[in-house]
């Protein structure tokens, strides 16, 4: 099981699934009720009356359960999701090497949003097979105690029937899923750039995007419809198997019938037995979509733990200085910046030497704050849903800054770099006066 498949069991789960439980036992009893009730119909009226108001009962109690099992069920995808992210966080927590567009885009749209789809999407398969699988034991088990045992061997062959078809057509089940798992991929790579093509408005690229966007979703769009015409051709050939392999014990059962209290037993557990040969049809096509859910979440587990990247190959130290300063090592510009606790410092240099991936493999301790340039992301109250204009953001930027007193060092990420000559001047200014108080390390626009 991987991890991202673990995240999927906990408290909420248990007690989900638990009254789960609780009620397919009352909907299997609620069937053992009624037909006792119709046994004793002719000989013995107030037993009938009795079992028929227990029944009635039934009817009304299952509905609690049925509530509180739903209730969970809504919890269960947010606790699954929610583990996800605490497990993502605390794995990746202060990998700054990973802070490129690249690995963005590489995973965080399945971090965000594929992670709350399938953490939506897994709990309700395995609460539907679950409910399935028990609503049809348990109404086998209770047909059979009602009629004959003899019932129970038919039904149990039709389960081997869809078992051993689900073996031998696994395979091919595998193998579509990949091909449109990596077809989908490949639209949300192509989605992913999306936003720069549209924006720029440049009709040549858009029109290069706007093709490869709608080849891509055709392929995607055809190998999902023959991923899905197989598999409601498998779970169509099984279910019909064994329905005729249920039928037929029904039959031969009916047959040999010769009181009227048998055959209104008989008629009263026949909702019951058609529900079971839904169910058989039901499972086979929940157990084929869990396949699929199964099969992301094994590719959601690549996006959990991240590699840290060696970024000393994109640093350049010949082409950048250091508040005039040039170093030979990282060390020596650690020594350099840790001689006091507070200060300015300046990181210079020509574009590509690796200014910023140095300002990361700079960072140290843990009473610090790291500014990237997309800064606006950041969790402060007065970003938060921040619609001002870049001079207005940077100056409440700064504002939160002051206000941090259990920080010590401050590394700033170009800052300056969507800032206009009246505010680059007004906020370098807030800088300095910062750095009286903290360490300042920072990256400025060229």
């Amino acid at each position: 099981m991987t991890r991202s498949m673990r995240f999927l069991w906990n408290r909420d789960a248990y007690i989900s699934l638990f009254w789960l439980l609780i009620m397919q036992v009352i909907v299997a009893l609620s069937t053992y009720l009624i037909a006792t009730s119709m046994k004793y119909i002719e000989s013995d009226l107030d037993s009938a009356y009795f079992y028929m108001m227990l029944f009635v009962a039934s009817l009304f109690l299952v509905y609690f359960p049925s509530a509180i099992s739903s209730i969970y069920l809504e919890k269960w995808k947010v606790s699954a999701q929610k583990r996800f992210i605490l497990g993502f966080t605390s794995l990746n927590f202060g990998k700054r090497s990973l802070d490129r567009q690249k690995n963005k885009d590489e995973h965080e749209g399945w971090v965000t949003t594929e992670s709350m789809l399938l953490y939506g999407e897994a709990p309700e398969s395995i609460y539907s097979i679950f409910g399935t699988v028990l609503n049809t034991l348990l109404s086998i088990i209770i047909v059979s105690m009602i009629l004959d045992i003899s019932i129970l061997l038919w039904y149990f062959l039709a389960i081997f029937l869809v078992v051993g078809i689900k073996i031998l057509s696994k395979d091919k089940i595998a193998a579509n899923a990949k091909l449109v798992q990596g077809q989908r991929n490949a639209v949300i790579s192509v989605l992913s750039r999306m936003w720069v093509n549209t924006i720029s408005g440049s009709p040549k690229t858009f029109q290069n995007w706007q093709q490869s966007y709608l080849k891509n979703t055709y392929v995607w769009k055809k190998k999902a419809a023959q991923n899905e015409l197989f598999l409601m051709g498998v779970s169509s050939v099984s279910a019909m198997l064994a329905l005729a392999f249920i039928c037929a014990g029904n039959a031969l059962y009916l047959l040999s019938l010769s009181s009227a209290e048998a055959i209104a037993v008989f008629l009263v557990t026949l909702p019951r037995q058609v529900q079971i040969m839904q169910n058989t049809f039901m499972f086979f096509n929940h157990y084929l979509r869990w396949k699929g859910v199964a099969h992301k979440l094994s590719n959601l587990d690549k996006h959990l733990e991240l590699e840290s990247e060696d970024t000393s190959q994109y640093i350049n130290l010949k082409d950048i200085s250091i508040n005039g300063n040039q170093f030979d090592s990282i060390d020596e510009i650690k020594a350099y910046i840790q001689r006091q606790s507070y200060g300015r410092y300046t990181i210079q240099g020509k574009n590509g030497a690796g200014k910023s991936t140095l300002l990361r493999r700079l960072v140290e301790g843990d009473k610090y704050v790291f500014v990237p340039s997309a800064f606006r992301d950041l969790e402060f109250s007065n970003l938060r849903d921040n619609t001002s204009s870049d001079g207005e953001s940077v100056r409440k930027l700064f504002d939160s800054l002051h206000h941090v007193k259990e920080i010590d060092t401050l590394y700033l990420d170009e800052w300056d770099a969507s800032l206009d000559i009246y505010n680059k001047a007004h906020m370098h200014a807030e800088v300095r006066e910062l750095a009286e108080k903290k360490r300042i390390i920072e990256v400025v626009h060229s």
